[in-house]
């Protein structure tokens, strides 16, 4: 596919990825980094004498995770896109509405800016999520926790990696003799507001592990208090079991021979019971 670029000087034009290793090959690059286009994992550019080979992994907004990847090609008067999932399309057609451009930098950063115009939104609503798991925490419910919490923090990691390699991807880009003057000052605006974006996702991180250590003091004030019961059910029982081995010993114990032992026995039992627990309760043991 192919846009009307008259406006920025030159052609930008969407092809599927094998045509543009073609195209890659044809400038001269090695094949080697024309197959790296071919397993992208991650933001990256790499910066040449007339040209910028680069490589865009958006992770999703959504539960699945998936990574929206595309790649592209910036020469002295032509912008291409490689991209065999569908991604493209739209970030150009929101950028031609967000804007009128004069070169083709300005408009791959303009298409690049498209990626993220929406993500504070996005990390907001992941700051909402954390608030609502601590919310369920101090309630005192901890099913599926764990996922839930791993679920959140794989991408929360991935957005902070993401605006890291945005950041990096602008670096490089800065010093190619392609942008102008006009074109550093956008990728300017551009790279501050993923380092604003990476603030966030860094501030989320730490509100995550404070999350996790709320789960973690939830679980041992828990334990503790099983603890605590169990302590006590054993100090009430200790006594009792104190009478029972002494009165299952193998000796002539004059109570047994006694009209009234077996409920001597029982009525000191309960009192013993009773006064444990009432001077457990005095010490505030539970």
């Amino acid at each position: 596919m192919k846009f009307d670029g008259e406006a920025l000087g030159g052609t930008v034009e969407v092809l599927p990825l094998a045509e543009g290793l073609a195209r890659v090959e044809q400038q001269g690059l090695s094949k080697t980094l024309g197959r790296a286009l071919t397993n992208i994992h991650f933001c990256k550019a790499e910066r040449y004498a007339d040209l910028v080979l680069g490589t865009i992994a958006a992770p999703e907004k959504s539960e699945r995770r998936k990574t929206g990847v595309f790649a592209f090609l910036l020469v002295p008067d032509r912008l291409i896109f490689l991209d065999d999932h569908g991604v493209v399309d739209g970030l150009l057609a929101r950028a031609q509405e967000n804007g009128s451009w004069t070169t083709l930098p300005t408009f791959l950063i303009a298409v690049l800016e498209t990626l993220i115009e929406n993500d504070l939104a996005y990390l907001q609503q992941l700051e909402s999520s954390i608030v609502s798991y601590e919310e369920t925490l101090l309630a005192g419910e901890f099913a599926d926790f764990s996922a839930r919490y791993m679920l959140l923090n794989h991408k929360i990691v991935a957005f902070d990696r993401y605006y890291l390699q945005l950041i990096d991807l602008c670096d490089t880009l800065f010093d190619s003799a392609l942008l102008g003057d006009t074109d550093r000052a956008q990728l300017e605006r551009f790279s501050a507001r993923c380092a604003r974006l990476e603030g966030e996702a860094q501030m989320l991180r730490e509100s995550l592990l404070q999350l996790r250590s709320e789960y973690q003091a939830q679980i041992e004030l828990k334990q503790n208090n099983i603890m605590q019961i169990l302590t006590v059910v054993t100090t009430v029982f200790m006594p009792l079991t104190l009478i029972v081995g002494w009165y299952g010993m193998n000796f002539n114990i004059p109570e047994l021979s006694w009209r009234y032992g077996y409920p001597a026995v029982c009525v000191l039992s309960a009192v013993i019971v009773v006064v444990t627990v009432w001077l457990c309760k005095r010490k505030k043991f539970f």
